[in-house]
């Protein structure tokens, strides 16, 4: 479990603990305030406290003879009280026969300016980060969920068609169909590239438009707001756009300022074009975390003038 996750679950079961005892008004004051400064905090509290529900009624009902054990009394560390109910709950497990309370959290990944990350759930699927991005991954019995809150990611899905994968983008679902695919989030944007396989994108909560629409392999479904389109693209843009699994950024005639915007996902040290130089196509292959060098091949190449400061690249004619 990520340590921020933890967090969020011990801080649930420190409310959940003073909860039991009582809460004074300014303590239901405080906790209200918590559970709305984060969406985070509400699911933590929600699921614990339903694991807890779940484990008081399956022990009223197969165990009458127990006393229960008070939460008030325990010392309120969230580690103390994740351990006793954790102990709790495989008592309850064994002592009615096997009855298993499964509570599946989800588990949250996060990357920085510049960095990516590699992991692989429980399934096989591997998932690749790309910069700035936060997402979080649920498995249970029955289904496969990930929620991309912000950035970028590729997916390659072990596929199965009983147990499906979901992707969770702003107000889309990503259905995988056997697939690698890429989904990239900014704002109200979602574009997904599909490289092998195929997906489907359907609006949720009710969106206006309800409609789905599927994208197989060397096609890029965006989806902007309340409208989603499918477009045909080539092989290799499609290998372009996923050049950032390398730690490269791959440009085809592209605009100084588009590239500009691209690299400044990747660094914290902000690239500023300014004037006609904003209008100025080139392309290449270059490090995505090294604005500095492109910039200097700038200088040299093209003989635009370049202002380096702490903070930014100026770039102009």
């Amino acid at each position: 479990m990520r340590k921020s996750q933890k967090k969020y679950e011990e801080d649930a079961a420190g409310w959940l603990a003073r909860e039991d005892r009582g809460l004074s008004e300014s303590e239901r004051a405080a906790l209200t305030a918590w559970l709305d400064a984060d969406t985070n905090h509400r699911v933590a509290y929600l699921e614990l406290k339903a694991v807890w529900r779940r484990a008081d009624r399956l022990r009223a009902l197969h165990a009458p003879g127990m006393r229960p054990v008070p939460v008030r009394h325990i010392q309120h560390s969230g580690r103390m009280i994740w351990r006793i109910a954790a102990a709790f709950l495989l008592v309850i497990a064994i002592g009615v026969g096997g009855v298993m309370v499964w509570h599946t959290p989800e588990t949250w990944y996060t990357t920085g300016v510049g960095e990516t990350q590699s992991i692989r759930l429980t399934d096989g699927t591997g998932i690749q980060l790309n910069t700035d991005t936060r997402l979080s991954a649920k498995e249970n019995g029955n289904s496969r969920v990930v929620k991309l809150d912000h950035g970028e990611a590729y997916f390659d899905v072990v596929h199965d068609a009983s147990h499906p994968f979901v992707v969770i983008a702003g107000n889309r679902k990503i259905t995988d169909v056997g697939t690698k695919f890429t989904v990239r989030k900014d704002n109200d944007s979602v574009d997904v590239a599909i490289i092998e396989g195929s997906v489907k994108v359907e609006a949720l909560n009710g969106a206006a438009d309800n409609a789905m629409v599927y994208g197989k392999a060397g096609e890029v479904v965006v989806a902007r707001k309340e409208n989603a389109l499918v477009t045909g693209t080539s092989p290799q843009k499609i290998e372009n756009a996923t050049s950032w699994r390398r730690g490269q950024l791959v440009f085809n005639q592209e605009t100084l300022a588009d590239i500009a915007q691209e690299f400044n996902r990747y660094n914290q040290k902000q690239m500023v074009v300014v004037g006609l130089a904003r209008d100025l196509r080139m392309g290449g292959t270059f490090r995505a975390t090294n604005p500095e060098a492109f910039a200097g091949l700038l200088r040299k190449g093209l003989r635009l003038k370049v202002e380096e400061t702490n903070t930014s690249i100026i770039i102009s004619n």
